[in-house]
Order: C-alpha cells, then structure tokens, then sequence
C-alpha cells in the first residue's frame, strides 16, 4: 500500500498508525537511511500536526518492530538492519483476528470453520494473522483481551461475534475493525455477515409448506437479557420479521425465553415446530422429547440455528441453519486485505446467504 507524506484526516486508520506507516515508507525510500537519526518529536509533531501523545505511540510501534532504536538525550535512530525473525516485517498487513469465547475454540466447529476461512486467506495475501481471546475465562476476559489488542500494533481487526457493541467501540481506536458473523444493517459498521433474516424466512417458508402454523423459537436468554444483547436480539427480530411476512399472516409464533422447555411441552395447544437458538438446546429438545413420549418429528418439527457437526451427528440428525461459514471467513478475510489497502468503499457491507439443511427432525405437520 502506498501512503500519503501527509496524515489524512479522512482515513479509516488511526493517526498513531497513519505516521507509523509514513516514516515506515520513508525508511524503505531512503529518506531516513539506516543509522540515520529520525527529527526529533517536536519538529514530527509540527509536520503531521498530531499531538505529542500521537508521535510518541507511532514511535513505540516502530521500535516494538525493530524498525528504530531511542536513546534518551541522543535521539531516535533508525536500525542497521531488520530483524529477519519478525514476520510482520514481510508481510503486507498485520491483522487482528478477536473472539469471544469461553472455552478452547477446538470444541467449537463453527468458529474453527470461520477461523479457518480467516487464516487460509490473509495467509495467501502475505498478511500476518494474529488470534486473540483463545480460552479466556469468565469474568476478566473483555479487560485482557482488550488490553492484548491494544499492546499489539495492527492495521486491522477482524471482529468475530459476541460481545459486539463493547468490543467494537474498544478496538476502533486501535485499527479499523471489520465485524464478521452476522449483519448488524442498523449500524454503520464495517462487516460481513449472514443473512440471518433471510435464512430465517427460508425455514419458516418450508415449515409453512408442511403444513405448520404455530411455531415457537427457544432462546437462553431471559426476555430482559435478550433485550440487551445483540446476537439474540437480532435472531429473535429475524424470527419475528420473517414470521409476519410468511405465510400472508396464516403463521402464528412465539418466543419461550430461558430455555423454559417445561412451559414449551405443557402448553396448549402446543406449537408443531419449534426454532432453537442454538445446537445444544436442538439436543436438550431431543432429551425432554423422548422423556415426554412426543415424537420428533411425527408431533413436532425441530430446526436448529448454527448447525454443524453436532447435528449431523446426533440420533436423530436434525436440521439446521448454518450462518457461521469457512466461506464466510474468506470473504472477511478478503474484506479487510481491501481495506487494509484503500481498494474498498466504505462503509463495507457485505451479506452472505445463510445454508439451511433438512434433515430427520423437520417433516409435515400433525
């Protein structure tokens, strides 16, 4: 990527970055040659119009990067040589790749899907990819991982979901971030997401097709809870949207909040198919199906949202929607390379098709 001489006040990219990545150029020019002392932070501060704290981050990252040595009361100097064991030297763009996940993402198909799509992609771009939120506990997660991001000098942040809204508005700061999972299309952010509302219009339109007309969805959130937090909102609205536009109206639904599966199976009438939030309440639907005597899916039809190995490898298979993709991730992946060049407009929004897979769980109505 070629950069200005001058700061662009317009640019996506942090002021610290933006200087950063100019003397970085004029290094490689033969401006500052090696051994060469870099002007001093006041006449840097004068030529960018950045303030003291601006040229002294920019300064950090650099020597962070072996690119310059400072030695108080002599100067700042630019290094003999590179340090040919720092890869982010030889690549194109260093990228932050954030997730919020509680356990080790090997026991998460989906994120390894959307990681793996990441990672296979700014591989073959020459960028540098670096992973943070790996087995972060409950409790201090959000501060560490923050504070990871934010000691690392990045070009861009690739947001996976979870803890959208803070996480967004912390690492902004830091880099541009672009949100990969699902589409926030309410806000003016950088993403690419699934089509969840689509995807949701395509089950229940088939649902409908069979012959189903009460359908419930089942979320582990309180309704105070879900209310608060962005994925199970925006998957109950989708759900609700898509309800009213299928079926002209014939379609009646609800939504049974904090995995209440007692007030599911002992009300009537009850629903003929049912929407879970997620896998493991598709298998605990399964559970408290046989222990009832309710037949799945000759009584009821169940669909899951983020289907994967687990469904495909429980008894019954059961059908899924699956939002989380390797595909997914490439185009993240090829988003952000766009980005981190200058080679997309902005904001980028981009929306995936969500896949939906029949299988045993999902039949005509009773």
């Amino acid at each position: 990527m070629v950069w200005p001489a001058q700061i662009d006040a317009k640019s996506p990219f942090p002021l610290p970055v933006q200087v950063r990545r100019i003397l970085e150029g004029e290094m490689e020019a033969g401006r500052f040659p090696a051994g060469s002392r870099l002007p001093p932070e006041r006449s840097l501060m004068e030529r960018f119009r950045v303030s003291r704290k601006t040229i002294r981050a920019a300064l950090e990252m650099l020597e962070d990067e072996g690119r310059i040595l400072r030695h108080v009361g002599r100067g700042t100097f630019v290094r003999e040589g590179r340090r040919v064991q720092d890869a982010a030297r030889m690549a194109i763009a260093h990228v932050g790749v954030v997730f919020f996940k509680y356990t080790d993402p090997a026991q998460d198909p989906l994120t390894l899907d959307l990681l793996g799509g990441i990672h296979e992609v700014l591989q073959a771009e020459n960028c540098l990819a670096t992973t943070f939120g790996l087995s972060v506990q409950p409790g201090d997660h959000f501060k560490k991982l923050v504070a990871d991001v934010r000691g690392t000098p990045l070009d861009a942040i690739v947001l996976m979901p979870e803890s959208v809204e803070r996480a967004y508005d912390a690492l902004s700061a830091h880099a541009p971030v672009l949100q990969a999972g699902y589409a926030f299309t309410d806000r003016g952010w950088d993403y690419v997401g699934g089509d969840l509302f689509g995807g949701m219009r395509q089950a229940l339109d088939k649902l409908a097709r069979l012959g189903h007309r009460h359908i419930a969805y089942i979320t582990t959130e309180t309704k105070e809870q879900a209310a608060q937090t962005s994925i199970p909102a925006l998957k109950i609205a989708s759900f609700r949207e898509a309800l009213a536009q299928v079926g002209g109206g014939r379609l009646r639904g609800e939504v049974v909040y904090a995995s209440r599966y007692d007030e599911f199976f002992e009300s009537r009438p009850r629903p003929t198919a049912v929407f879970t939030a997620q896998t493991n309440q598709a298998k605990t639907v399964l559970k408290e199906a046989r222990e009832r005597g309710v037949a799945i899916p000759r009584e009821l039809s169940l669909i899951s949202f983020d289907d994967g190995f687990i469904g495909t490898h429980t008894h019954p298979p059961f059908s899924g929607l699956k939002v989380l993709t390797a595909d997914m991730g490439r185009a993240a992946a090829r988003a952000v390379v766009e980005l981190v060049n200058g080679q997309a407009a902005r904001p980028i929004q981009r929306i995936l098709p969500a896949e939906l897979h029949l299988r045993e769980t999902t039949t005509r109505a009773p």
